[in-house]
Order: C-alpha cells, then structure tokens, then sequence
C-alpha cells in the first residue's frame, strides 16, 4: 500500500506508514536484512516525493548498504534484485534533484 502511495504521487499519505514499518522492522530485523532495506527505500521514497532530500539521503545510502551487504553474502533473489534497482534510481533521482550528477551517473553504471 505505501508503495502504491508513492507511485501515485501520494508521498505526503505514504510517509506516517512508512515510518511506522520501518519502526516495526527495525525491532524485527538487523541490519543488512532485505525487509529493513525495503522499508528503508520506501520511507526514503516517500521523503524523496516531498523534496526533503536531507532526510532522504540518508534512509536510501542506508538501504544500499544493506542491500550490498545482502548481495555479497547470499546474493540477490528477483525480487531484490527489482529493490536494488528501485533504490539506485531513487538515490540517482535525489543526486540530479540536488546537483550531483556526476553521483547519478556513477549509480547509473
């Protein structure tokens, strides 16, 4: 459902249950584990919609690292691997919306 928010633009709507599952996440699972990373890329997602990059950058540089975590230790299964996609472009997203193109791009490749 909070994905479907964000997909529609409602980003504002998705936020308060965004932070409500990434709050219960982050009490069931440690880090580097692809639910915490999820939840962390849809709160970011949703912050990303209403343009407070600062308190984006951090939640998606977060998600990434678990997903690298993830994927050096078992690998990424398909439907992680469409998170770690999502992720990249959302990160790409923050860096061109706050001058950084040249981040974006390394994210690209």
């Amino acid at each position: 459902m909070v994905g479907t928010l964000n997909r529609q633009g409602k980003s504002t709507e998705a936020e308060p249950l965004a932070r409500e599952a990434l709050a219960i996440r982050e009490k069931v699972y440690e880090p580097g584990r692809y639910p915490l990373a999820s939840a962390r890329l849809t709160l970011g997602a949703a912050l990303l919609g209403q343009k407070r990059y600062a308190e984006a950058e951090p939640l998606l540089l977060s998600a990434l690292e678990d997903m690298k975590r993830i994927e050096a230790d078992q690998g990424l299964t398909v439907g992680e691997k469409a998170g770690m996609t999502a992720l990249v472009e959302r990160l790409a997203q923050l860096y061109e919306a706050t001058n950084r193109p040249e981040k974006a791009a390394a994210l690209k490749q």
